[in-house]
């Protein structure tokens, strides 16, 4: 598995409330695991890039009504390791 993080910030506050768009990013052939924090209005996921893009995650999200703000991403053990501490 080549699993990477991605973290996904909404565009604004107005968007917190479609943080909960995180059950069909959980339903994403290739997720195995989001994270959500609705006071800082971020997705923590936790993908693998073979099977999944970031793009596809935006994409999922913006179907749900998120509009996406930031987007940044970190690969291999150490982010796994950072996502599951």
């Amino acid at each position: 598995m080549n699993e990477c993080i991605a973290v996904i910030r909404a565009a604004c506050p107005t968007d917190s409330p479609a943080l909960l768009a995180t059950t069909a990013l959980d339903r994403v052939r290739g997720v195995a695991g989001v994270i959500a924090d609705v006071s800082m209005r971020e997705l923590r996921v936790r993908f693998d890039r073979t099977m999944v893009s970031l793009g596809d995650l935006v994409h999922v999200l913006e179907a749900h009504g998120v509009r996406v703000g930031s987007v940044s991403q970190s690969r291999g053990a150490a982010a796994v390791r950072s996502a599951t501490a």
